[in-house]
């Protein structure tokens, strides 16, 4: 794979700064920063399926699991399994990738479960998108691990109960796919 891009590694041309850009945790999904670097080609699945082949195998190092890589890893297991299934091969994959390399703070099981219900959400939302588009979306609506905070205080989504336990956020209700009343702005009529 020499000189390519390689969808795990952070090799190929955007690591050499080739091709798009990418800054920080937010913007498109070709280019470095932490994202797999895809060059100026949109998306694929199968760019989808390397990166989660790679976050099973435990393919790279922690440091490298950027916020991008988590969220698009959920958007290939809500497509590929649907909602509940993506659920549970996230939390397999990223408890298994945490035994292998482990993270400072551990596997929070609030935090992963809102994420796939974001996601799930996004999708269902845009059903017809492209895979490069749902990720080019994904990314630019919740680019910043920080979304959660619309959902949830800090005090809540950082307790060591929503850690080890699923919490319901405590200031807006996540979204559910197709759940349209949700989808503007969290009102409930």
């Amino acid at each position: 794979m020499s000189g390519e891009a390689s969808p795990v590694s952070g090799e190929g041309r955007a690591a050499r700064g080739e091709g798009g850009a990418v800054s920080g945790e937010a913007g498109p999904v070709s280019g470095g920063g932490g994202l797999p670097p895809f060059g100026d080609r949109p998306i694929a699945e199968d760019d989808l399926a390397a990166l989660a082949a790679a976050v099973e195998g435990a393919a790279f190092q922690q440091g490298d699991f950027s916020h991008a890589r988590h969220v698009l890893l959920a958007l290939h297991y809500v497509r590929a399994h649907g909602p509940e299934a993506a659920l549970a091969r996230m939390r397999s994959a990223l408890q298994a990738f945490n035994a292998r390399h482990p993270p400072r703070t551990g596997y929070h099981e609030t935090i992963t479960v809102a994420w796939i219900a974001l996601v799930a959400h996004h999708a269902a939302e845009h059903a017809g998108a492209s895979v490069h588009e749902l990720a080019e979306s994904l990314l630019r609506i919740y680019g910043s691990s920080k979304a959660l905070l619309a959902h949830y205080s800090p005090a809540r989504l950082l307790s060591d109960e929503a850690r080890a336990a699923f919490v319901a956020p405590d200031l807006a209700p996540l979204p559910a796919p197709g759940d349209d009343r949700l989808a503007r702005g969290g009102r409930q009529p």
